[in-house]
């Protein structure tokens, strides 16, 4: 059967898990204008950009980083939105006209090197709380406050997940788990520069009783 991770990263057919339905992402507060340009204006969006404690493994051995009591102390700090290979671990590849992995599909072969992510923000309670990752290659796992949020494939496309259950007043703690392969590296990864982590923005959207939650332009 598998790890948990291994059922969700070498299955075509199980792309996500508790992630909310794609729809337009520039979209208008009722409360405040929230487009691209000043959305980190927002009273309503909490920017969690900026450093994570960060640990890089060459394979998957860390059980329990996403608890509250563990010790990251020793880890370093890696920016985020960045790519890790661009901060000293590993180095980027360019797959061409073979994969980076063992052609056997979906399986990607036992190296599978893994980026751990720890940070820790204030906030309140109140309103629906979502959490928006803007792009992660490949394949993440997430938690809040050591419980399980849920996963997602699809590097190049956002990844939002209601949290508004299992956020805190006051401090949180946000734990991502990224694996540099998946079987969706038989469909990303060819004719590019492969490289991995969080690299596009993470948000907390923070939306009240009335908010526009997606929209359509018919010309």
């Amino acid at each position: 059967m598998g790890t948990f991770e291994d059922q969700r990263l070498y299955n075509p057919e199980f792309i996500q898990e508790n992630r909310l339905a794609p729809r337009a992402t520039v979209i208008p507060s009722l409360h405040k204008g929230v487009f691209y340009k000043n959305r980190l204006e927002s009273e309503l969006i909490l920017d969690l950009n900026g450093d994570y404690r960060f640990c890089w493994r060459e394979q998957n051995d860390i059980e329990d980083f996403y608890r509250s009591d563990y010790d990251d102390r020793e880890w370093d700090i890696l920016p985020v939105p960045s790519m890790w290979q661009y901060h000293g671990y590993s180095e980027p590849l360019y797959p061409n006209i073979r994969y980076p992995i063992p052609f056997v599909p979906p399986y990607v072969g036992n190296y599978n090197p893994v980026g751990y992510y720890r940070k820790v923000f204030k906030t309140s309670k109140g309103g629906r709380k979502i959490l928006y990752f803007g792009g992660v290659d490949c394949a993440f796992f997430v938690y809040l406050n050591g419980e399980y949020v849920g996963f997602s494939k699809g590097s190049r496309m956002p990844a939002e997940f209601d949290v508004t259950e299992i956020i805190c007043e006051g401090e949180n703690l946000l734990a991502v788990k990224v694996f540099t392969y998946s079987d969706g590296t038989y469909l990303e990864n060819q004719d590019m520069l492969l490289a991995s982590g969080i690299f596009r923005d993470v948000m907390l959207y923070t939306l009240n009783g009335t908010y526009i939650w997606d929209y359509h332009i018919k010309a």
